[in-house]
């Protein structure tokens, strides 16, 4: 029975191992998108594993052109709009920002087609 008894705990510590790797790689495979991003406002810093809608509500609350692209390019254009709400309604350096990065990309598909 003592053998039965270890066989268990080994598979249960196995187990437990196997959850915490996962867990694991899917942390550093987070925050591998955040920093190959290449954002230039810090807005992982307390956060490091931040879902990728936080990222999008941080980047949008800030403003900042580039990374504003860069978002709208990682995630999508609609994503990022859906996310954003009235936050694009209530800014007009909002407003500009989205429609210059929409015409960019209508520009990029008209010269690239897919």
């Amino acid at each position: 029975m003592k053998h039965l008894r270890n066989t268990a705990e080994s598979g249960a510590v196995e187990k437990n191992r196997s959850v915490a790797v996962r867990r694991y790689l899917a942390l550093a495979r987070a925050r591998q998108t955040v920093s190959a991003l290449k954002l230039q406002f810090a807005y992982d810093w307390s956060n490091p594993n931040m879902p990728a809608e936080t990222l999008i509500r941080k980047v949008v609350d800030k403003g900042r052109f580039h990374d504003l692209a860069v978002i709208c390019k990682r995630y999508g254009l609609e994503r990022v709009r859906e996310l954003a709400g009235d936050q694009i309604a209530a800014s007009p350096a909002l407003q500009r920002s989205f429609a210059n990065i929409e015409r960019g990309f209508a520009r990029a598909r008209e010269q690239h087609p897919a």
